[in-house]
């Protein structure tokens, strides 16, 4: 029907929801683009069918028909390869978004665009795929960034006080906090009521942002994370403690941003937090919440809206 509006399709698997990987890069992404680019594309959500179900993936393959396909890290591979050559003949793109995940050769061959949250990672996969022989690659595919927005749940939080509120906001076993300064870093548990938990993060002043381990990998293959927690930090009105080697680190903070510890060893994260305690409610600390506004924008909804739009226009 002329007129009639491109679908795009965000496809993930049920464990990525069951481990909440879904809910920012599936749900929320699903919304804001409704919100920001619906005039434009219908956008929807599919559960994908169970790997090596021949029924099931010829009737998802019938429901994708037409659409612009946007796998969720690894989800490609519920298809097989008979089905993602059925499904390459189906639809009108295929996206994979990689966000913290391996990037996988398997599939190269049906791939539009690669999608990687992580400005380190967009350029690692660039290298990449430019030594990728033509028979293993789509022919004119692409790697675009698509910055990983805050949790639009957060509001601008906080709320004044004579001492510097610091925490961590993760998975504990991802996280260093040195023995020196420990007592001084909230670290949430696990069960903490997700309304709190957002509370918590809206009302502290600097969030703990080590890593116990730089650069990752899982299962042996390097994978690049996007600076979430620096963007949720700047959603809420705060600065961030980060290790100047976390992935994107330096992009988004610059060089001379005044709490980037010089490693993840304990002394280095001591002298950075003191660094910030020293600082806090001073020229350093307005100098650093300067930054993070920077950060701010460029991980505002219209800004990765604005990615989103660059990507699917070459479908229109």
């Amino acid at each position: 029907m002329a007129g009639a509006k491109l679908r795009v399709v965000f496809a993930y698997r049920a464990i990525q929801k069951a481990r909440g990987s879904k809910i920012m890069r599936v749900d929320q992404l699903c919304a804001m683009a409704a919100l920001h680019l619906g005039h434009l594309y219908d956008f929807e959500q599919v559960q994908l069918h169970g790997a090596g179900k021949p029924r099931q993936q010829r009737k998802m393959i019938e429901h994708l028909r037409g659409a612009i396909v946007i796998f969720l890290k690894g989800s490609a591979r519920n298809f097989d390869r008979d089905g993602m050559d059925a499904l390459r003949h189906a639809v009108r793109a295929i996206c994979v978004d990689y966000l913290d995940s391996p990037f996988a050769g398997r599939f190269f061959r049906y791939v539009d665009t690669h999608i990687v949250a992580s400005l380190t990672g967009t350029a690692a996969l660039r290298n990449a795929v430019a030594g990728i022989a033509p028979d293993d690659l789509w022919s004119d595919a692409t790697v675009a960034h698509l910055t990983h927005h805050a949790d639009p749940r957060l509001m601008a939080g906080q709320s004044a006080g004579s001492d510097m509120r610091v925490a961590y906001f993760g998975m504990a076993e991802n996280t260093f906090v040195p023995e020196e300064i420990a007592a001084h870093i909230a670290v949430p548990d696990d069960d903490i009521a997700f309304r709190d938990m957002l509370l918590m993060m809206e009302n502290t002043h600097l969030h703990y942002a080590i890593r116990s381990s730089i650069p990752l990998y899982l299962d042996g293959k390097r994978i690049y994370k996007p600076f979430t927690k620096g963007f949720n930090a700047a959603r809420a009105g705060a600065n961030v403690l980060v290790d100047r080697a976390a992935d994107d680190a330096i992009a988004y903070l610059g060089e001379d941003y005044p709490f980037l510890a010089r490693s993840n060893r304990a002394a280095d994260v001591v002298e950075a937090f003191r660094r910030a305690e020293d600082a806090y409610g001073g020229p350093e600390w307005a100098r650093a919440a300067t930054c993070m506004e920077d950060v701010r924008r460029r991980s505002a909804p219209e800004a990765v809206m604005r990615e989103l739009r660059a990507i699917l226009a070459r479908f229109d």
